[in-house]
């Protein structure tokens, strides 16, 4: 099976490669576009493995292997990628890489990732996940114990190699983290049995496609009711009760007007959960005034931190000070974890409260500010060190 050259290589080549490559798509150029290069085919590489999880595991850093499940935890880390952008982004491709064997590999990985949300799975890229997985799968199936399962280091020493059935099982095949009747009976102990029987015999790629009342029931089980005629007080139901999907307050408005969406808020309120009111707010309603009302109301919460960027972005023309301390305190509340990705995340929220200062004026509010970050955080050299790299 031929892969993109640009998934073959140490763990710490294929990342950096991801991470340029996830900044080009996130700036607007297509990620097919970024794929689009040389090829490198299984055989010629035969002890290279296929990674389908992205969990750490004990195998040597200088091991050259296709690491393609390294582009969607990079996607997925992108802060940019948060609801629509992350469904339009896998939408557009889903189409283009059931159509290979090593996208329809792609599409499997990171625990179902290219789905969308458990409870609000894309059904462009369902189908795409079941057409690929049924078409390669003797393709995929062929290659192996090549393909290689991560597993947590205090646990095993060693990554676990596979076959394609065998690791789908153990990463947690999209089909099955989504609940579609192609999982059938599954622990993290069994090889997946070949879907194309299933597939065949519940005629569900047809049905999907087709049958609305058949992907509402496969939606229910996910969480909850399709917004649509019928559903109203159900919909109704899930906000008073603090529902996040913007498609239930969404529909909530459209069906029942603004009154019905202020009386679920208050509803809200009355209860006193603050971080579900917030939550609400943000992601339901986006209505960033009220939540960073909310947020300042209740600074000392930490329970409401997870906000901490998204009011930053809110403010970030209007009260750029605040703005980027906010940043700061986000960037330092991530430090106690100590790890390199933090690092990475934490040196970028910094550079990104830089921005916002020099773009209001505020060049000596900056110099201050990272001055007494770094006497606060001295011995973090390898923080400091990526701020650097990053600031150059």
């Amino acid at each position: 099976m031929k892969i993109p050259a640009v998934f073959f290589g140490t763990a710490a080549e294929v990342r950096s490669r991801m991470r340029r490559l996830v900044t080009r798509v996130l700036r607007g150029d297509s990620l097919l576009q970024q794929l689009d290069g040389p090829m490198l085919d299984t055989d010629d590489v035969p002890k290279a493995l296929i990674w389908t999880d992205s969990i750490k595991a004990n195998r040597a850093a200088d091991s050259k292997d296709f690491r393609i499940v390294l582009l969607s935890s990079t996607l997925s880390g992108a802060r940019e990628l948060l609801g629509p952008e992350r469904r339009q982004l896998c939408e557009s491709v889903a189409g283009t890489l059931e159509q290979s064997g090593w996208g329809t590999v792609l599409l499997n990985t990171h625990q179902g990732w290219w789905l969308g949300p458990i409870v609000d799975p894309s059904k462009t890229c369902v189908l795409a996940v079941l057409r690929g997985t049924a078409n390669h799968w003797e393709e995929l199936e062929g290659l192996g114990r090549r393909f290689c399962v991560g597993h947590e280091a205090e646990r095993f020493a060693a990554p676990l190699v596979a076959s394609f059935p065998r690791a789908l099982g153990i990463a947690g095949a999209p089909v099955t983290s989504h609940k579609l009747p192609a999982a059938g009976p599954w622990t993290r102990e069994t090889v997946w049995d070949d879907p194309r029987d299933v597939i065949r015999s519940l005629n569900l790629i047809e049905r999907i496609e087709q049958d609305s009342a058949f992907w509402a029931a496969i939606l229910r089980e996910q969480g909850g009711p399709p917004p649509e005629a019928g559903n109203e007080a159900e919909i109704a139901d899930l906000c008073s009760n603090g529902s996040w999907q913007k498609k239930h307050w969404d529909f909530l408005r459209a069906s029942r007007g603004d009154a019905a969406v202020e009386a679920a808020l208050k509803t809200l309120r009355e209860r006193g959960d603050r971080q579900k009111l917030l939550g609400v707010l943000v992601h339901g309603v986006s209505d960033m005034a009220r939540a960073t009302q909310l947020f300042f109301e209740h600074r000392d919460d930490s329970e409401l931190s997870w906000a901490k960027s998204r009011i930053a972005q809110h403010l970030r023309t209007s009260d750029a000070l605040q703005a980027a301390t906010l940043l700061i305190e986000d960037a330092e509340a991530h430090l106690a974890v100590g790890k390199p990705s933090v690092y990475r995340r934490s040196a970028q929220t910094l550079l990104d409260a830089r921005e916002i200062l020099v773009a209001a004026g505020l060049e000596s509010e900056w110099a201050q500010q990272i001055d007494a970050f770094k006497a606060r955080h001295g011995r973090r050299r390898a923080l400091l060190a990526q701020l650097e790299k990053k600031s150059i």
